[in-house]
């Protein structure tokens, strides 16, 4: 990322091209406005796509919570799909015997080509003193 220089060899602005006036040999930006907004412009994709995913993961783990308040074990993938539930969204999944276990934060479920089930919240007991 070189910046870029006038046949006068005055050096322009990565962001809106005027020219540096002062400053060290190095500098790429007129003023500090310029250089956030560039910046901004080059990690906005990341920050989207973080955005996305975080608030696709709160969907699904809110849909979980309440099918849990309702005492639901096993849901069809249709109708889980119908509460706004995206199943290609997980924060963790591993195989487990002959079955891959998914989570959702707190909560673990199993998935068939048709259903979520043993919908459960696991509990993570903290180390007691003594245990290694």
């Amino acid at each position: 990322m070189a910046y870029t220089k006038t046949q006068t060899g005055t050096r322009l602005c990565l962001e809106c091209g005027d020219a540096i006036e002062y400053g060290r040999v190095t500098k790429k930006f007129c003023c500090e406005e310029c250089r956030n907004r560039y910046h901004y412009k080059l990690n906005r994709n990341y920050r989207n796509t973080h955005l996305r995913v975080s608030r696709a993961l709160e969907k699904n783990h809110e849909v979980l919570e309440r099918l849990l308040e309702m005492s639901v074990v096993s849901i069809g993938l249709e109708e889980l799909a119908g509460l706004g539930f995206d199943p290609s969204y997980m924060t963790a999944c591993r195989k487990e015997g002959p079955h891959i276990e998914y989570r959702c934060y707190d909560i673990k479920y199993y998935k068939s080509d048709r259903r979520v089930y043993s919908l459960e919240r696991v509990i993570r007991r903290r180390p007691e003193a003594g245990d290694s």
